[in-house]
């Protein structure tokens, strides 16, 4: 009985179901109730929902901040700070993380919403994010034990196999930055 209840835990997806197309229920629907019912803010941890919540929280950033409510901007930054969090102890998406976060606090400057405090203590929050964000290098293959395997003991099958599923650009310039001569080697 138990198992059965671990399993029906694991194989749970989160999401926000939406009964019937009545007013009243599309307006009792806000978009912070979405962020939490879809599990943003966790699901960052997920590799493969990450790529999809940082591009819906980079939409957001770009075009929606103005239109977000106070309690909708607090579930973004808690979005925001789970990246930041993530990216910054697993030392992955930290090109990401910083314009998202840099995205959020230009979008703060020129839309007020709610009380100036709430405006005052959101820029200060995402300020603080950038400057953890900002202390936070990469580790390169000078910083890391002797002993241990690094990206370049690899067979160069494989790292051309590692190159080809990189997601997107920001990866392959992460990868870069990691080792500055890396490409200059022939592969």
């Amino acid at each position: 009985m138990a198992s059965a209840i671990s399993e029906l835990d694991e194989a749970w997806i989160p999401h926000c179901f939406v009964k019937s197309k009545s007013k009243e229920f599309i307006g009792c629907t806000s978009i912070s109730e979405a962020f939490h019912r879809l599990d943003l803010a966790r699901g960052v941890s997920d590799v493969r929902r990450f790529s999809y919540i940082a591009k819906v929280v980079e939409i957001l950033v770009q075009e929606k901040v103005q239109n977000l409510s106070g309690n909708a901007r607090k579930s973004l930054l808690g979005i925001l700070t789970a990246i930041v969090l993530r990216s910054s102890e697993e030392d992955v998406h930290i090109s990401t993380a910083r314009e998202l976060v840099q995205q959020f606090g230009q979008a703060l400057d020129g839309h007020v919403c709610g009380s100036p405090q709430l405006v005052s203590r959101h820029q200060h929050a995402a300020s603080s994010l950038l400057d953890v964000i900002s202390d936070r290098q990469p580790k390169t293959v000078a910083s890391a034990d002797e002993a241990s395997t690094t990206f370049l003991d690899l067979p160069r099958e494989i790292l051309s196999l590692v190159l080809r599923r990189l997601p997107d650009d920001r990866s392959l310039l992460e990868t870069a930055k990691v080792r500055g001569k890396y490409f200059s080697r022939d592969f």
